[in-house]
């Protein structure tokens, strides 16, 4: 009976044990506390597509005006930190890449960056009234992280320069079984999908053009062969129960039959 707990809590151990290589993000021999390390990155200056959706503010315009063309309201400003309401409120990109001003029009919008697609409202509505000032954002900016993470979700981003590190922060981060030197982010462009497999081990994956996220990216994060293992554990540790449990019973029955 000993001899077989004795089995189950090494099995256990084993299995629970994950080296602390495997935990620690961004490892590179070079970093020193004496000196900060330049990585150069690869930032994605992302350009608008069918079916995004912009949040558009204009200011200095009459009171009509504004009312008409902000997709945020002045009088509940509240309301523009919830992604739900900016997504229904805001100009949905058409499958011909432009969105439907009003009073001012349509406007093509397809293949500029944000702050091109501002300069190109600001523009258009320039040519309607004088001294406005245009702001556009993306606001159907949403990811999706999935696999051994805290929290598993989507997620909604207001940062351009988001990184696979904010992801995972936003789920919590990994937990002890993640994966860190397998992450699978999977990527939708114009010519199709595409699946990466990113170490984050490791320092030099700054350098990847993956590192940073686009709209609507979705980032897997495996589990480690020991949590496998560990979940293994459960049954096995219930079967070798009832067999010592079947044991002890016939023994003790054995006992009392050799009384008689």
């Amino acid at each position: 009976m000993q001899k077989i707990l004795y089995l189950l809590a090494l099995l256990f151990g084993i299995s629970s044990c994950v080296p602390n290589k495997k935990l620690t993000y961004l490892q590179d021999n070079s970093f020193s506390s004496g000196y900060a390390k330049t990585i150069p990155t690869q930032k994605i200056l992302y350009r608008i597509q069918p079916n995004d959706v912009l949040s558009v503010r204009v200011q200095g315009a009459t009171q009509e005006i504004t009312n008409t063309l902000n997709t945020v309201n002045p009088a509940n400003p509240n309301n523009s930190s919830d992604p739900g309401n900016m997504f229904l409120s805001g100009y949905s990109v058409d499958e011909s890449g432009s969105i439907n001003l009003p009073t001012v029009g349509k406007l093509s919008v397809k293949d500029l960056t944000v702050e091109e697609a501002q300069a190109a409202v600001q523009k258009q509505i320039g040519e309607y009234f004088t001294n406005t000032t245009v702001m556009v954002k993306l606001v159907s900016f949403k990811i999706v992280v999935l696999g051994a993470v805290s929290k598993p979700g989507y997620f909604y981003i207001f940062n351009g320069q988001a990184t696979l590190l904010d992801a995972l922060g936003l789920a919590g981060d990994m937990t002890v079984f993640g994966n860190r030197q397998n992450i699978k982010l999977v990527r939708q462009t114009a010519k199709g999908t595409e699946v990466v497999l990113l170490d984050l081990t490791k320092a030099d994956v700054i350098k990847s053009p993956y590192f940073y996220l686009v709209p609507n990216d979705v980032v897997y994060v495996e589990a480690l062969k020991a949590q496998s293992a560990r979940n293994n554990i459960a049954p096995i540790g219930s079967l070798l129960g009832f067999i010592t449990s079947a044991v002890l019973f016939l023994t003790f029955v054995g006992v009392l039959n050799i009384g008689k």
